[in-house]
């Protein structure tokens, strides 16, 4: 069984909300992968503010990445996140796909630098039906293929 990451800001925003939604979708598409949420990394790494537990987040979170066959990236405008252009260059560098969830259509060339340099613009959707048509037409490649287009 493969992985997919579900990344998003987790600081006010309504990510949960969407994951629960495409995880539903998914699983009734017939895709049964684990699926990582990597807020969830605070309740397995060591409490504190200290460098020992921000360490133990970013390498709980990089192992996902490292390890899982595709990122799905809820980005919402106007709610900044430090986290998902950090897990989006580990996506990169892990050469692992990423589809990206943007609201309404919204113009690609007027978001963040990190997303278009990083995103291929066929991998951007604007609702869960979508993201769902996109992981499933990602995953049925052979990794070769992935590989190759991603590059």
């Amino acid at each position: 069984m493969s992985m997919i990451y579900f990344a998003g800001a987790i600081d006010r925003a309504k990510s949960k909300l969407v994951w629960g939604e495409t995880i539903d979708k998914l699983r009734a598409a017939g895709l049964e992968h684990s699926l990582f949420v990597p807020s969830r990394a605070f309740d397995i790494a060591p409490s504190g503010a200290g460098s020992e537990s921000i360490k133990a987040l970013v390498d709980i979170n990089r192992f996902a990445l490292e390890n899982c066959s595709l990122m799905l990236l809820n980005y919402q405008p106007g709610i900044e996140s430090w986290g998902c252009p950090q897990e989006l260059m580990f996506a990169w560098s892990a050469l692992v796909p990423v589809v990206v969830l943007v609201p309404d259509k919204t113009d690609i060339n007027l978001l963040p630098l990190y997303l278009r340099a990083w995103v291929k613009p066929e991998n951007f959707v604007s609702n869960t039906a979508e993201a769902v048509t996109q992981i499933i037409s990602i995953l049925s490649r052979p990794k070769e293929v992935i590989y190759e287009q991603r590059l």
